[in-house]
């Protein structure tokens, strides 16, 4: 009013406000509502001013106002609910390829794979969608792709049956920066190329499902420990078959023969051995047995085709453990990760 403003407007402008919020008043309007309202509007018209500030009251009403208009946004952090960006159950990738290219497989005679033929270059020939979320999502969880002995984690969700089939694999050929290395090309940029291009949406659940736990029988373990330097690596190659490695032969498998099933394992630690064993059982096993170093293991035990006959020559896999080994398994339910996939679709060739 020192400046020159009318009363009556300043004293409509106030009734304005009080009309619109006459149904739900708001606190935070200071002399706005309440039984003082009518007094204040008598004093403005009536030109009465006032009293003037000092000082000392001018630092107050700044500091109240300050905190008037800071209290409201320190409320709202620290109440406000976590960022979609927050709670994304993949990881984003901070850098994406730079060039992709998605055709269909046709020829058969191509041999499905992953290569990466030059620095920054990812190959992968004739891959099923499934094939593309395995390596994306679970084989990079367990430390790369390079390893064949990754525990294959479970998926589950809305998975369309051609995501799975052969008749529909894809030749894809993307290349981004020379310093991208092969783990992130196969994880996070692969994942990023799935969800842009194949519209792919997931998300992890953790569920308690049943599993088995490894532990040392009453006698004691009785393994067989390898010799120094045999077969040093050889838990990274993935083979049906003995090969030569630094002079030995060295084996890695886990499956049935004609009437029993295998487990070959050569210089291998008992973490491995427990990812052969999950393999056999179709459970996760977890070596509880706190035994260190790499062994040797020969073991042929029954399967379902195995005739009586032949029983004495190979007993179940839980007595062959606990007699030839010293070892023993317990059934327990333990918390497992499951990558739920919500959507996928075929992408568009280019």
């Amino acid at each position: 009013m020192r400046l020159g403003i009318e009363p009556n407007i300043y004293a409509e402008s106030i009734l304005r406000v009080c009309a619109l919020y006459v149904e739900s008043p708001l606190a935070c309007l200071s002399g706005v509502t309440g039984s003082g309202l009518k007094k204040r509007i008598q004093a403005i018209v009536g030109g009465r001013q006032g009293v003037e500030l000092g000082f000392a009251r001018k630092v107050g009403l700044a500091a109240a106002g300050m905190a008037c208009l800071a209290s409201p946004i320190v409320i709202g952090a620290l109440s406000a609910p976590p960022l979609w960006s927050q709670t994304r159950s993949s990881p984003v990738a901070t850098v994406k390829f730079r060039s992709i290219s998605i055709k269909p497989c046709t020829s058969y005679t191509l041999p499905s794979g992953v290569t990466s033929p030059a620095p920054g270059r990812l190959v992968l020939n004739c891959q099923t969608v499934m094939g593309l979320i395995d390596i994306a999502y679970l084989r990079s969880a367990m430390g790369g792709s390079r390893d064949p002995w990754y525990e294959l984690g479970p998926i589950s969700g809305r998975v369309p049956g051609w995501a799975m089939s052969a008749s529909y694999r894809y030749q894809i050929d993307a290349r981004a920066d020379d310093r991208a290395n092969v783990e992130t090309m196969e994880g996070p940029m692969l994942q990023a190329l799935l969800e842009d291009r194949f519209k792919l949406g997931t998300h992890r659940v953790t569920r308690d499902v049943p599993m088995y736990a490894l532990t040392v029988a009453r006698n004691g373990a009785r393994l067989q420990r390898s010799s120094e330097g045999s077969c040093i690596g050889a838990w990274l190659r993935d083979v049906r078959f003995p090969q030569p490695l630094f002079g030995q032969n060295c084996i890695a498998f886990a499956g049935r023969e004609a009437q029993y099933e295998a487990l070959e394992g050569e210089a291998i630690n008992l973490e491995q051995f427990c990812k052969l064993l999950a393999s056999t059982l179709g459970r996760p096993v977890i070596d509880k047995t706190g035994i260190n170093g790499k062994f040797d293991f020969h073991l042929k035990f029954a399967s379902d085709d195995t005739p009586r006959s032949l029983s004495s020559l190979f007993p179940p896999l839980f007595r062959l453990l606990e007699e030839q080994l010293g070892l023993k398994l317990e059934p327990l339910t333990g918390p497992r990760e499951f990558l739920v996939v919500d959507r996928v679709e075929k992408p568009l060739p280019g």
